[in-house]
């Protein structure tokens, strides 16, 4: 058993990235004429994508039933702090990933949305540690 929700925020806050993908690319797709090469790249991206969430969302079930109910832990998920360490390591990671995508690509735009999202939760978490010392 595990008494930290933390992992199960983690996977919380993959998931949540990983359907505000889907929709971007899902959008970005519809807009496009059917016969247009992009449809299939962004077809197999929104693909790559799903199998993420499917896979996430497995991987919540087992995690939430570790937590014993029992936990000292009373925070809703969304309130559950991740660490800074985590947060920039995954952010370098996504600019990384977004530098070495082929320019213009769904999983460029994917990364630099990844990208952008961590910069503002590290911003946040960075701001709220400053203020609590």
């Amino acid at each position: 058993m595990i008494d930290n929700p933390q992992s199960l925020r983690i996977t919380s806050d993959a998931l949540l990235r990983d359907m505000d993908t889907l929709i971007a690319l899902e959008e970005e797709k519809r807009g496009l004429p059917p016969a247009d090469p992009r449809v299939a790249e962004l077809a197999l991206q929104i693909e790559a994508v799903a199998g993420r969430v499917l896979g996430r969302s497995t991987d919540e079930v087992r995690l939430a039933a570790l937590i014993p109910t029992t936990s000292p832990d009373t925070r809703p998920i969304n309130e559950t702090p991740r660490s800074l360490a985590s947060v920039l390591a995954e952010w370098r990671e996504a600019e990384r990933s977004a530098a070495e995508a082929e320019p213009g690509s769904a999983a460029q735009m994917e990364y630099d949305s990844l990208a952008r999202h961590l910069r503002t939760e590290y911003r946040n978490l960075s701001r709220g540690r400053n203020e609590g010392s």
